[in-house]
């Protein structure tokens, strides 16, 4: 995890990022899950072919180069793009900045580019690094009993009692 001197210094840049959470099809197209601006320029399910003049396959490229996996196995690179992380991958590989000009092809399969203006990072509402879990119910030794974070209809056991721990 990042040392608490960048915690610290990170949380008063106002960073210029994407403004969308994607989700990946195969290995090379990226599609919109949800877009982060007020305005209607994208909508869900919208898949994105070229940002900046690039293509959906050559960012996923660039950007996977960033971090490690274990071997060829790309699904830890896959769910780290798609856990509202990939403007920040995004960035580290192109640079930030205040507009992106985006090819799509909409759910009806029109092609057009539009232009986004960035979101800001104050703005945003992902925090890279780990807080305490708020939604903890209950705690002992052998297991944690919480709700889901994802939906609040649904509870977790965690079971550390087996011979491996998070069951």
């Amino acid at each position: 995890t990042p040392s608490k001197k960048y915690l610290k210094a990170i949380d008063s840049v106002n960073r210029q990022v994407f403004p969308v959470d994607v989700w990946l099809l195969d290995t090379n197209r990226i599609f919109v899950r949800d877009y982060l601006l007020k305005d209607s320029l994208l909508k869900r399910g919208d898949e994105i072919l070229r940002i900046n003049g690039i293509s959906a396959d050559e960012v996923l490229k660039k950007i996977k180069s960033c971090f490690a996996s274990d071997g060829f196995n790309e699904t830890y690179k896959k769910q780290n793009l798609q856990r509202d992380r990939f403007r920040y991958f995004y960035a580290s590989a192109y640079g930030y900045g205040p507009a992106y000009t985006v090819d799509i092809k909409t759910l009806r399969g029109e092609q057009k580019t539009v232009d986004l203006k960035c979101l800001f990072s104050f703005a945003d509402t992902l925090k890279i690094y780990v807080r305490r879990d708020t939604t903890i119910l209950y705690k002992n030794s052998k297991a944690t009993f919480k709700l889901d974070p994802e939906n609040k209809n649904a509870a977790i056991v965690d079971v550390n009692n087996f011979l491996a721990k998070k069951w």
